[in-house]
């Protein structure tokens, strides 16, 4: 008798979580196997627990993990005003809005460019305004006092003063001019008091001021000089 019974020897075969394998009809030797890959090979992975979402199950290189991320749902913080920061809470979110209040509720004012010295910027209700207002001094400095002067000249050292080297003629100016007008008769003299306009000069390498013109002959044995007065500076150009 001649068998017809397929002889399918030892069969052996590797399947995989979820697969199946057929065994086919006929003989087997009894060395065949069906073998399932391991959990270890089939869940490879890196997540920790702290990267899987709290109370959640995984598994990971055949290992069972329960996750510890913290889940923080929607996050809608109040209205940032400017300078401030919201930090963001280490865990999931499903998301959120974060806004800011406008420059205008942050910046509110009356001020208008008429109110702000002219060529600087400031902002008012969420608008930059450059200033048209004119600067007015109102303060200065009594940098020296002349008194019972009858020289031709009077100079002043003004290194002392932070910025000496930029300013001007301009930025000085005197008060309580007393002018006399001399009266020379032989070894006498005589004053009288009058008006007079003594000229500032000033030297801004040297950091010297010349108050010049201060004596001056209006006629023989009669001269007009500055006799006392106070040397202002004006304080906004010392910087």
């Amino acid at each position: 008798v001649i068998g017809t019974m397929t002889n399918n020897g030892a069969v052996r075969k590797t399947l995989k979580a979820g697969e199946s394998y057929t065994i086919a009809e006929g003989y087997h030797d009894g060395n065949g196997s069906i073998t399932v890959s391991g959990l270890t090979e089939q869940t490879t992975g890196d997540a920790k627990a702290a990267e899987i979402l709290a109370g959640k199950i995984a598994w990971v290189n055949g290992e069972r993990v329960t996750g510890s991320m913290k889940n923080n749902g929607a996050l809608n913080p109040n209205a940032l005003n400017a300078g401030e920061s919201y930090p963001i809470p280490a865990g999931y979110t499903s998301g959120g809005t974060v806004t800011t209040n406008s420059l205008a509720s942050q910046t509110q004012g009356d001020a208008t460019e008429e109110d702000i010295v002219k060529g600087k910027t400031a902002w008012v209700n969420g608008k930059s305004v450059t200033g048209t207002k004119e600067e007015v001094i109102t303060t200065a400095y009594c940098i020296d006092t002349i008194s019972s002067n009858t020289e031709s000249s009077i100079t002043v050292d003004c290194k002392s003063y932070d910025g000496w080297y930029n300013l001007t003629s301009n930025d000085f100016f005197l008060t309580d001019v007393v002018c006399y007008m001399w009266h020379f008769a032989g070894s006498a003299a005589s004053a009288h008091t009058l008006s007079c306009s003594p000229k500032l000069s000033y030297d801004n390498a040297s950091g010297v001021l010349t108050i010049s013109s201060a004596s001056s002959a209006i006629a023989q044995y009669y001269y007009v000089s500055l006799y006392s007065a106070k040397i202002w500076i004006i304080p906004e150009i010392l910087a």
